[in-house]
């Protein structure tokens, strides 16, 4: 990147100089008249040259929208080459004064309409519809506050002033009227590209806006019949081409293809200051002359029914972004909820489980109160599945899973650790008792669809942060007395003894 940088400071360096030259010969007029129309003709057709070259060097290195950007400005400093020659053939080769209109006019104007579909083939923001309709009208609405601004300043007294014929009339209109949707175009697109691509767009657009001043001066004049080469309003033209030259030549134009930012604070407030400044506009005239021609009365109109469509569009589109931030929402909660629960029964496993238990533990230990684990393991599960079926299986878990849940206080954490293992955590409550309940539970048979009913029991270990203090340790001691009970004969529950350790080491502790 630095190695890229180098040529374009030596191209701004030189540019700058080029412009400094350029205005001192025109200040002090080097040579007479004559030498200084010959040399302000011959400088415009060599910026106009680098403006080609440049655009033409940028055309062979882009791809995508941004090749057709450059290859339509390509077309447009073509035009405006023709342009210059054309003029310089008049007055430099011919020796004549230069026609207005003339076919020089026509390659300047032809230009614009090219510029302008350059500026919108620039990589801007995807968006879905709404979101297009919105930006859509936000152009609209900047074109017409600065066609609403020109009409006042520049384009209305031009038509008033009723000189010269209709077809001199407007080509000279058309100058401006080209410069204000061209401006209008650029400053839209620079609104909604990413920072990598603003450093081009600027250059860009500040040459199309010396263009624009220079076009604007030169209709003016042409119309008043004042205007001679050799004036600051060419020094603005060579400015605007030198400037699309640097656009062209800067290191970050590669930055038109990277990811643009949405929405961001300056596309949303550039509409909006335009309809500002259109406000206030209205009211010096209004102020001033009482009265508004029908222009700037119908522009007001539309300006204002952009606004309040585009205030119903971005209420369309608020709505439409918070219902999909809501479905991301409740999107984001389901994979959570998928992430520390068990698909088949709803209750958290083992990861969320493990959890509830450690947070348990620390309050018991502040608190001094106590918390039991009540570990649960479905006798002979095995040959249900042999006889039934995994899917009867699968009821009988679910089954299972519900009625712990029934007999549970709120607070209180059921989880399936996998399996047919399922363990409880209770804060200041009574393990025995729920022991106790589990295993009344199951003496109801499950009612399976198509089949009378199953009947399951299942042995149940209890142990208490007296056995224990760390989570695993009590987990551990509840899964020795729940294998315990299991030695024992089943369907019973057994609370954790030091003793029972002597009974062999329980072989499924740990298993998923």
């Amino acid at each position: 990147m630095a190695t890229a940088r180098l040529p374009f400071r030596a191209a701004a360096s030189a540019a700058i100089a080029f412009v400094v030259v350029d205005l001192a010969w025109l200040i002090f007029r080097i040579g007479g008249s004559r030498a200084t129309t010959y040399f302000s003709d011959l400088s415009g057709c060599l910026c106009i040259t680098i403006a080609f070259v440049a655009c033409l060097r940028a055309l062979r290195r882009a791809d995508g929208r941004t090749r057709r950007a450059w290859s339509f400005l390509v077309a447009s400093t073509v035009m405006f080459a023709f342009g210059e020659f054309t003029w310089t053939m008049y007055e430099v080769v011919l020796r004549r004064t230069v026609p207005f209109p003339s076919a020089a006019d026509a390659g300047y104007l032809i230009a614009y309409p090219l510029a302008a579909i350059a500026a919108i083939c620039f990589p801007t923001t995807p968006v879905r519809l709404s979101s297009r309709i919105r930006t859509t009208l936000d152009g609209a609405i900047i074109a017409g506050s600065l066609f609403y601004l020109g009409w006042a300043v520049v384009l209305g007294p031009l038509y008033r002033a009723g000189g010269g014929s209709l077809l001199e009339r407007s080509v000279g209109l058309a100058y401006p009227t080209g410069d204000v949707a061209l401006m209008a175009i650029l400053l839209f697109v620079f609104t909604r590209s990413g920072r990598g691509a603003r450093s081009p767009l600027v250059l860009l657009a500040v040459g199309l806006a010396a263009l624009a001043v220079s076009d604007s001066t030169f209709a003016v004049m042409t119309l008043h019949n004042s205007y001679a080469t050799g004036t600051f309003t060419d020094a603005g033209w060579n400015l605007g081409y030198l400037l699309i030259a640097l656009a062209a030549l800067r290191p970050t134009a590669a930055g038109f293809r990277r990811k643009v930012a949405q929405d961001s604070w300056l596309s949303a407030g550039i509409p909006y200051l335009a309809v500002v400044l259109v406000v206030l506009t209205a009211a010096a005239i209004r102020i001033e002359k009482g009265t508004f021609d029908a222009v700037l009365f119908w522009g007001t109109l539309a300006i204002i029914l952009a606004v309040i469509a585009r205030q119903l569009v971005s209420v369309i589109e608020n709505n439409a972004l918070l219902h999909n931030l809501e479905a991301q929402v409740a999107e984001r909660e389901e994979l959570i909820r998928r992430a520390f629960h068990d698909p088949l029964t709803g209750l958290a496993n083992r990861t969320l489980f493990r959890d509830r238990l450690e947070h348990a533990v620390d309050r018991a230990a502040r608190n001094r109160r106590a918390v039991c684990v009540v570990y649960c393991d479905i006798d002979n599960f095995k040959a249900v599945n042999d006889r039934y079926g995994h899917a009867v299986g699968d009821i009988v878990l679910a089954g299972f899973a519900e009625r712990v849940v029934g007999i549970l206080r709120r607070g209180d954490t059921v989880a399936r650790l996998g399996g047919d293992e399922f363990a409880i955590v209770i804060e200041d409550g009574d393990g025995e008792r729920v022991a106790e309940r589990v295993l009344e539970e199951l003496e109801v048979p499950f009612d399976l669809e198509g089949m009378s009913w199953v009947m399951v029991s299942a042995s149940v270990g209890v142990a208490t942060n007296d056995h224990a203090s760390d989570p695993d340790d009590m987990l551990r001691c509840a899964d020795i007395a729940m294998y315990a009970a299991k030695k024992r004969g089943k369907r019973r529950y057994e609370v954790y003894e030091p003793s029972m350790l002597g009974l062999g080491e329980p072989p499924t502790f740990g298993v998923g």
